[in-house]
């Protein structure tokens, strides 16, 4: 009788994990067909050259991804997959999201407000804190000081500064 329900028990757990090891795709022959075959999420990478494709650059007279108003090259703002926000849209998204709303790339940093200012380490505001080209931010008395006393980079990232 024991004999008899241990061989029925096993039987079951056999073919359960054949019918799920035959119901898998199949592998790609090597590791490396494997890996590219694999869905890899495209959040964190810049697109790739299939995507340009799929999701064309932003020019001036198209329209804003959020308002739909038609941008001009002094309305509007690229970002670094190379979509484009007018200016208004531009700055409400970067406080409330990181990725860009029509291809999801991350295209801002997670500075955000009540983040700490690396400088003073004091919780920063949404009138009292400035972005720097590569879209970290910092208190606008903290990056006033900082540039008076001949910092040209980035505290964080170390990217130049530029004129803003």
């Amino acid at each position: 009788m024991t004999l008899q329900l241990i061989l029925t028990f096993g039987s079951i757990i056999i073919a359960a994990a054949a019918a799920i090891y035959w119901s898998m795709p199949e592998r790609p022959s090597n590791e490396r067909q494997y890996q590219n075959s694999r869905r890899r999420p495209n959040h964190t990478n810049y697109p790739a050259v299939d995507d340009q494709q799929r999701y064309p650059r932003s020019n001036p007279g198209d329209r804003c991804l959020v308002c739909h108003e038609v941008m001009t090259a002094n309305g509007m703002k690229i970002m670094r997959c190379g979509h484009a926000l007018c200016n208004a849209c531009y700055s409400t998204c970067r406080l409330a999201q990181t990725t860009c709303p029509y291809c999801y790339v991350v295209v801002f940093q997670l500075t955000k407000v009540g983040d700490d200012c690396v400088i003073c380490c004091e919780p920063m505001l949404k009138n009292t804190m400035t972005y720097m080209n590569c879209e970290h931010a910092l208190h606008t008395a903290c990056l006033s000081a900082y540039r008076r006393h001949g910092f040209r980079s980035c505290p964080l990232c170390q990217s130049p500064l530029g004129q803003n």
